[in-house]
């Protein structure tokens, strides 16, 4: 191995025809292209032996040199420290088109100062929790220019392939105007819509083949109003409320009872507040987990005469305050173990016969779930679920936080269906 092979080499570059002197080929110093930093310099010269000429495209060898030009090309650094190579590149004359030219060497687009295997890098480094700005300060760069690399991703679906099985949607995973939909077997994110309107979804959706949209067996969604108009475009699919969302909805009708019932409590005389404090402090015991996680202790010390006792004890002390809270509860846990039981027509009993005593507005969320009986019905015996999907949500906020927010949708974007590639790929 030459001089300047193994020179190359450190360099993380292949045989590229450099050739470095054999004394002072490195020096520390400041170079145009990373400003304030200190950089290693190393300095080498690029004469190709054969030399094509663009314009003709005749290659020949041991052209004429006319003259040589020298520019800075950024490497990829060396720990913390930025590495430049000062190149001198030969300028030919061409004898056959009478045109002049300079070759580059491969890892250098003709007129660029940025090393591709710097652009390789920075592109695998978005798969990294990272924002862009730290990921231009890594490789001593600007991040309009890592804005640049991921803009040279093609941005749009090409609408030519729908998986047969399922299609998993999910409303709001970035701000309140987005919708996300995967794979409803790899659970990988197809695309991400900037608009889940009624009228964007059918005509995204429109895009793809007939052929493809009849092959959609399954969509499985949470409750939002756009979503059944999408059962037009995808004749041959049913759709699927996920449970997920069934007992939200349970959850939160439940919720919102107990805290009306607490303002009513703190309203009593001679109470002095403590009713109120104890459904406060101990209220999430009430409408966390079904009636076979009640065997669990609860230890709360602002709660008399039930401290370090059953759960069901605390619960039944809580409830005796209010009558209405106490059906309710009971309505709420009956929901919970036959949905979890996969009982489809006894939950569905359970809805559909709420006591009268309850109030108007915990028996309207309840029987909100009975206008979309027959799609929360498939969810119960569906093997489907919304729930990996949740989880590749919460990875797309963790990427918007990280990033401090992003200028343009199409930037964050981008980033997080590279991130699933990337990720996928190692």
């Amino acid at each position: 191995m030459t001089h300047s092979d193994s020179i190359t080499l450190s360099l993380d570059l292949k045989a590229s025809e450099l050739v470095f002197p054999l004394e002072n080929f490195i020096r520390y110093g400041f170079a145009k292209i990373t400003g304030q930093h200190e950089a290693q310099i190393f300095t080498a010269t690029y004469r190709p032996k054969t030399a094509v000429c663009p314009v003709c495209g005749v290659m020949k060898e041991a052209r004429k040199v006319r003259a040589y030009s020298t520019s800075e090309v950024l490497l990829t650094p060396s720990g913390h420290r930025p590495r430049v190579l000062e190149l001198t590149k030969a300028k030919y004359d061409c004898a056959d088109c009478g045109g002049t030219f300079t070759p580059t060497p491969y890892f250098v687009v003709p007129r660029a100062n940025i090393s591709s295997s710097v652009k390789a890098a920075i592109l695998l480094d978005f798969k990294v929790k990272m924002s862009m700005r730290d990921v231009a300060r890594r490789y001593f760069v600007s991040p309009a220019f890592c804005w640049k690399i991921l803009d040279q991703i093609p941005p749009k679906q090409r609408f030519r392939h729908l998986q047969k099985s399922s299609v998993l949607m999910n409303s709001k995973p970035l701000k309140m105007t987005t919708m996300v939909y995967a794979d409803g077997l790899t659970h990988d994110i197809l695309d991400i819509l900037e608009s889940r309107k009624h009228a964007d979804l059918i005509s995204y959706f429109l895009n793809f083949p007939r052929s493809e949209r009849l092959k959609v067996k399954t969509i499985v969604m949470d409750m939002n109003a756009s979503y059944p108009a999408l059962l037009a475009i995808f004749p041959n699919a049913q759709l699927v409320i996920d449970g997920f969302h069934v007992i939200q909805q349970l959850s939160r009708a439940f919720n919102q009872l107990r805290v009306k019932e607490m303002k009513e409590l703190k309203k009593l005389k001679g109470d002095n507040g403590k009713a109120y404090r104890k459904l406060s402090n101990t209220g999430d015991s009430c409408s966390s987990g079904t009636a076979r996680s009640i065997i669990k202790t609860v230890s709360n010390s602002r709660f008399s005469g039930v401290n370090g006792g059953r759960r069901a004890e605390v619960i039944d002390a809580l409830l005796s305050y209010s009558q209405k809270l106490q059906e309710a509860y009971m309505v709420y846990q009956n929901a919970l173990d036959t949905f979890s039981n996969k009982q489809a027509e006894d939950f569905f009993e359970v809805i559909e016969t709420l006591p009268e005593s309850l109030p108007d507005a915990f028996k309207k969320s309840c029987r909100y779930l009975l206008k979309h009986k027959s799609a929360i019905r498939r969810g119960i015996l569906s093997p489907y679920s919304n729930g990996p999907l949740g989880g590749k949500n919460n990875l797309c906020k963790l990427i918007k936080c990280i990033a401090f927010g992003f200028g343009r949708f199409d930037h964050l974007r981008k980033q997080i269906l590279l991130q699933q590639i990337l990720s996928k790929a190692n």
